[in-house]
């Protein structure tokens, strides 16, 4: 189709040298493990909450901080998990987006509207993980009520009052999300919305699609018994018979509060059970060991779907994921078949990182020593999950782009020197730039470096202090140019990313510097290349 054939040359164009597998088959459960291909298969991945719809500010981007993620967000943190050997990400907004806290961009804003405009992201992100090789977790509904949306926007719609985010007391209106048969019925129609949709990239049924490897019933549901598990049962058996869906299905219950359940464990048609560890170490392992022998038991498939690394040493994490590789239950087989670490974000849209404040987001390749070894650690972690040699080298970056290259005074006088102050959009896999200034694109280009791999996307912008514009002559040709800004004598650059082991990717397309503050991108929300 022609939408994806254009986008396949953009990527082509842009993305690092990472040889990839499109997603072509699903992942299947036989017994208490995933199978591909016939072969037993484990993953490791991160979480990636926001592909679908974002709250978090981006800086130089006019626009709300309740935002749809431009395409090249996605590309950039996709193309980074796939740098970084991941294999599977979880993906919040993908499938959960209701109601009226994200001003209206949400899939579900109401009762009786749905907002098809939100698939766009949606669509985008996983037609780009097909691409890249990765598989997807996508849960329906939040237990927390953030900005996407959670389980009481569908109590409220029928006009009662669901407050809590905790476990529903049997008299709470909040329980009717769980036994009221027409909030019941009324999720299931959302259900069926997003599974039946078909993506505009792949031309596939969301249900069809080999590169969703499982629907979470929620994110951490906060609730227990028969009104759970009968609710678990139903959903999973409207997912898989009635839609047809040739997915797996994941329990969303908030297991560490209340131990994996036997009723919920027996249900013909929940194949994957999960939960979420950010207490210390030991504790975690402990619980981990303890909810994946419970599954296990059931001949159920176990997977960590949350733990947060960010917060703690490298030692302590190391421990952890020793234990997620090595433990195995009593058949030899591995215990933990997948884990997804909370929480990644990439580059922003125009230039730098996204930064989330919960205390646990890692970027690549990190703000520090500690969250660099951090990530390597990861990265080593998922290539022995797989079981797939650490590759001896890193992929080459992709292709930066400049937003901005201004040439601007300080502070003290009108006719003092202009500095350029440069910000780019970062490319995926770099950890950090070389760039180059040239006086002429014409006939010639006369490139020099003036940073040679110094610069890095945490603290933009860059500023190329290696010469002296004179501010009255600046001006002056700035106002010959025309309102636009730029004379002829003013110097162009372009900048190339540098991977962490020193390989140089493409550099970026050439921009002259100007007088007035201007963007050379422009960002919008949905389909922003």
């Amino acid at each position: 189709m022609m939408i994806w054939a254009v986008v396949a040359v953009v990527l082509l164009a842009t993305s690092p040298c990472v040889a990839a597998e499109e997603v072509s088959e699903f992942v299947v459960r036989d017994g208490s493990q995933l199978k591909l291909k016939g072969k037993p298969w484990v993953y490791s991945g991160c979480n990636m909450y926001w592909l679908g719809l974002d709250s978090n500010c981006e800086a130089g981007l006019n626009e709300s901080c309740i935002h749809y993620p431009s395409f090249y967000r996605i590309d950039d943190a996709i193309e980074t998990a796939q740098g970084l050997g991941f294999s599977v990400i979880r993906a919040h907004t993908l499938g959960i987006s209701s109601g009226s806290q994200s001003n209206g961009l949400a899939l579900h804003p109401n009762r009786t509207t749905y907002n098809d405009k939100a698939f766009a992201t949606i669509d985008y992100a996983i037609y780009k993980a097909k691409l890249a090789g990765i598989r997807l977790v996508v849960p329906f509904t939040d237990n927390w009520d953030y900005f996407h949306g959670a389980y009481r926007n569908f109590v409220d719609w029928r006009g009662y009052t669901c407050k809590t985010t905790q476990v529903p007391s049997p008299g709470s209106d909040c329980i009717r999300f769980y036994n009221d048969q027409q909030v019941v019925d009324d999720f299931h129609d959302y259900v069926a919305h997003i599974l039946n949709h078909v993506n505009n990239f792949t031309g596939v049924a969301l249900k069809h699609e080999p590169a969703i490897l499982a629907w979470e019933t929620g994110n951490e549901l906060a609730e227990k018994g028969p009104i759970f598990s009968n609710w678990t049962n139903d959903l999973g058996r409207f997912i898989k018979v009635d839609l047809g869906a040739k997915q797996l299905v994941m329990d969303g219950r908030q297991e560490w509060s209340y131990g994996m359940e036997a009723d919920a464990l027996a249900s013909p048609y929940i194949d994957m059970y999960t939960d979420h560890y950010y207490m210390d170490w030991a504790s975690a392992i402990k619980l981990m060991r303890k909810d994946g022998a419970a599954v296990h038991a059931a001949n159920k498939v176990f997977v960590v779907g949350e733990y947060g690394p960010g917060k703690y040493t490298v030692d302590q994490v190391q421990s952890f994921l020793h234990a997620v590789e090595t433990d195995t239950d009593t058949q030899g087989a591995p215990l933990v078949s997948g884990d997804t670490w909370w929480s990644f974000f990439g580059h922003g849209s125009v230039y730098g990182f996204v930064n989330h404040s919960d205390g646990f987001t890692i970027h690549y390749p990190g703000e520090d020593a500690q969250h660099h070894a951090m990530i390597n650690a990861l990265r080593e972690h998922a290539y022995r999950k797989r079981g797939v040699p650490l590759p001896s080298k890193l992929p080459v970056p992709g292709t930066p782009s400049i937003t901005l290259a201004e040439a601007s005074a300080p502070s003290r006088g009108a006719n003092a020197c202009k500095h350029v102050k440069l910000t780019w959009r970062g490319a995926a896999m770099a950890c950090n730039y070389t760039i180059q200034r040239s006086p002429q694109l014409t006939p010639t280009p006369a490139w020099t470096t003036i940073c040679n791999a110094c610069a890095t996307d945490l603290s933009p912008p860059w500023w190329d202090n290696t010469t002296c514009i004179a501010a009255d002559a600046a001006d002056a040709a700035a106002g010959a140019a025309g309102a636009g800004g730029g004379g002829s004598h003013l110097p162009f650059y372009r900048l190339a990313g540098v991977s962490c082991d020193g390989q140089q990717g493409p550099y970026s397309s050439p921009v002259q510097a100007t007088t007035t503050t201007a963007t050379t991108t422009t960002a919008t929300a949905v389909g922003a290349a």
